[in-house]
Formats: structure tokens, sequence, C-alpha cells
């Protein structure tokens, strides 16, 4: 059995590759770019409970990318 879920394993990681190499190819074509690197859901839980839990959460726009959340506009 282990044989078989490392197997199933290898297979996920190659569709995702293959999906990130599409994307990729996709954006390419249509002249769009990424803007740094993407925010992983513990980036974005993060900088939603400091938002819910502190007085930086009481107004204003923020960016939030994968070095955090940075104030925007006139909250800056």
């Amino acid at each position: 059995m282990p044989q078989r879920r490392i197997a199933k394993t290898a297979a996920h990681q190659l569709k995702l590759e293959a999906g990130h190499r599409a994307i990729a190819a996709w954006e390419l074509q249509h002249g769009l770019r990424r803007m740094g690197e993407p925010v992983t859901p513990a980036i974005a839980g993060a900088a939603f409970v400091r938002l819910a839990t502190t007085a930086q959460g009481d107004g204003g726009a923020y960016l939030l990318t994968a070095e955090g959340l940075s104030p925007v506009g006139g909250n800056a």
C-alpha cells in the first residue's frame, strides 16, 4: 500500500506542476505577469487575524502580499 500512495502523490505533484506551467503560459500569452510571490493560506489567515484583533483593523485599506499587510492610500 505505501508504494501505491507514493505513486498517487507523485502523480498529483506532476499534475500540479503541469497546471502551474499551463497557467504561466496562459499569462504570458495574454500579457499578464505575476506581481511577486503568491499569498499562502497561512499568510492570508494571519493577516485576517491581525486585522480582526488589533486596532489596525479599525479602518483603511491594506495590500496583502506574500510579505504581509501594508497600508495603502490615506492609511499609510
